[in-house]
């Protein structure tokens, strides 16, 4: 006959392996939660980054704006993109009340790349009687393209600058935030030594080697109506799947986009971009205000892998944050 203790060993022996069990269940569900997680966001970044390509690839020319009765106007443009419009509203603003009356009216309008394209009769265009108004054409893509009655060939179809503010204003600061990365500027430079900040020689490429040392930098424009004091805790953010997140914070560029020379981001040393602004910001450090100049803050990717970059920038003020898809990077 087993014994009392026996049996409580027995007991304790089952329990123990339940709860390592449960354990490994636990760990592994993580994982799998996780790698779905990084997988759908990748997917989802991947199909804006094709959206938003597809959208940089129209274009359009306005060829003529009549009047064709008191209150019917008539539209004649060009597909000057590789690819077909899908109009799907037309906008009327009249400047000649105030406030001026905005009125759109949904279309359903396809120009192939190259053709030109009239009005027809037929069309629904919001009438208008007045003589000074804006005519506003909004593409399925998300681009928006406008005109001005009295039309004029003499000035960029008749879009005079306080029509490029508002739009700018008006639209990609709503739909795309204030700030907007031009991603043809995106390079990076080996360091070496670790902590070399000056005499970088940067290069525009996908593939890195995972050993060397980084410096980063891009060129963004504010297209917000405000000045933007960039903060210290602005980044570049690198996300590999289902693994570790190596960050670069922002550094100063004391000298010239031809011959930078880093330094601290910390008192004088700051950035600011005014509306309209373009400016090339660096990123060096492993922590934030950290001296570029310091083995100890510089770092590498680490592990060969693929990853998502994205950029995250503050406004020191904490009036304003973004985050913009960086780049995929592919360490070797």
């Amino acid at each position: 006959m087993r014994s009392l203790g026996s049996r409580r060993r027995g007991a304790g022996a089952i329990i123990g392996a339940a709860f390592i069990l449960l354990i490994l269940i636990s760990g592994y569900s993580l994982y799998v939660f996780q790698t779905n997680s990084q997988n759908t966001n990748q997917a989802t970044y991947t199909e804006m980054s094709l959206r938003d390509q597809e959208k940089s690839q129209e274009s359009l020319s306005f060829n003529a704006l009549t009047k064709y009765t008191s209150n019917r106007i008539q539209l004649n443009i060009t597909n000057s993109g590789v690819n077909p419009i899908h109009f799907i509203y037309i906008g009327i603003f009249d400047r000649s009340v105030s406030p001026e009356t905005q009125i759109y009216t949904s279309v359903n309008i396809y120009i192939n790349a190259g053709s030109i394209y009239v009005t027809p009769d037929t069309t629904d265009i919001p009438q208008t009687s007045s003589t000074n108004f804006i005519v506003q054409l909004v593409t399925e893509k998300g681009n928006i393209y406008q005109t001005i009655f009295p039309y004029s060939t003499g000035s960029s179809g008749g879009i005079t600058s306080s029509d490029v503010t508002q739009l700018i204003q008006n639209y990609y600061t709503s739909a795309s935030g204030d700030i907007s990365m031009d991603y043809r500027t995106v390079e990076r430079a080996y360091r070496s030594p670790r902590n070399q900040v000056t005499g970088l020689s940067f290069v525009s490429s996908w593939q890195v080697d995972r050993t060397q040392y980084l410096c980063w930098r891009m060129q963004i424009t504010n297209n917000g109506a405000t000045t933007i004091s960039i903060d210290r805790n602005t980044q570049v953010r690198f996300i590999r799947s289902g693994g570790t997140t190596i960050v670069f914070y922002i550094v100063h560029n004391q000298g010239t986009d031809a011959n930078p020379s880093l330094v601290t981001y910390s008192g004088l040393n700051v950035d600011t971009i005014a509306p309209g602004e373009s400016l090339t910001l660096y990123f060096a450090s492993t922590t934030a205000g950290g001296n570029p100049s310091s083995t100890s803050t510089s770092t590498t990717m680490s592990t060969a892998a693929q990853y998502t970059g994205f950029l995250l920038l503050y406004d020191s003020n904490l009036q304003y944050g973004q985050t913009i898809p960086y780049i995929a990077i592919n360490a070797v």
